[in-house]
């Protein structure tokens, strides 16, 4: 009661129940400021928080996505490629847009630079109001995770190219990089928030919260956004959004 809520299923297999899904709550304090993006798929959703109710520069769209495991019974059975669907549907959106990803990425990145090193463009007259220099770039990144692996490389790739910028370990409440995923045979950080980094100082905190096995083997993250909108008539300065669980 208080959420709406938007969801996406998989579709069901011959026998047997169906498979997964993502379901994304919204309070009813902002559901007037958010609405879904129509987009094809169940292992991700999308979201936009409308610009003028959240008095933002740009609308911003938000997105929940689970990459399923390579191998996995799911994608051998579909041939499905989490990152290549990932950033077919992000290139959607253009400029007048800012992106907020969270999710399961399964994506072990260690601490390699998601921005593009040696670019020194310094010669090069650029007017100012075109420009916003990508001040995230220089932020060193904690990790208490120290392995890697291709879908990290991807991601990487992706954060890269989009642009994006990887909000654990950089921000206050998560400086080292906590592992977010806890396994028989060791701890991983495989969930992630990124963001364009224009907007990257508008994330105020970024928390990995406490490890509850009897719920999860991930830990479920908590990210707050810097906004200010009306709400039962009382100015909000800021606003916890959505915890995000796997």
């Amino acid at each position: 009661p208080g959420y709406r809520c938007f969801n996406v299923c998989r579709k069901k297999l011959t026998k047997g129940p169906k498979s997964g899904g993502i379901c994304v709550y919204i309070h009813e304090s902002i559901s007037r400021g958010v609405s879904k993006v129509n987009m094809p798929g169940s292992e991700s959703i999308f979201v936009k928080l409308e610009k003028n109710f959240f008095s933002f520069q740009r609308d911003i769209i938000v997105s929940f996505v689970y990459c399923v495991p390579n191998g996995s019974s799911f994608q051998t059975r579909t041939q499905f490629d989490p990152y290549e669907d990932f950033e077919e549907k992000i290139s959607n959106f253009g400029d007048e847009f800012d992106l907020l990803c969270l999710g399961d990425f399964n994506a072990r990145t260690a601490i390699k630079p998601d921005y593009i090193i040696d670019e020194d463009n310094s010669n090069v007259p650029v007017m100012s109001s075109l420009f916003i220099p990508d001040t995230v770039a220089a932020s060193p990144r904690g990790n208490l995770d120290s392995g890697t692996n291709s879908y990290g490389d991807r991601l990487l790739e992706l954060c890269q190219s989009a642009p994006l910028r990887i909000c654990n370990g950089r921000l206050f409440g998560d400086v080292t990089g906590s592992f977010t995923c806890y396994k028989h045979h060791g701890q991983s950080t495989v969930d992630y928030c990124l963001v364009s980094p224009r907007i990257y100082n508008m994330v105020a905190s970024f928390f990995i919260n406490e490890f509850i096995p009897d719920l999860s083997d991930h830990c479920s993250i908590t990210v707050t956004l810097r906004t200010k909108f009306m709400c039962d008539q009382i100015t909000s300065d800021s606003y916890n959004f959505i915890p995000k669980l796997s």
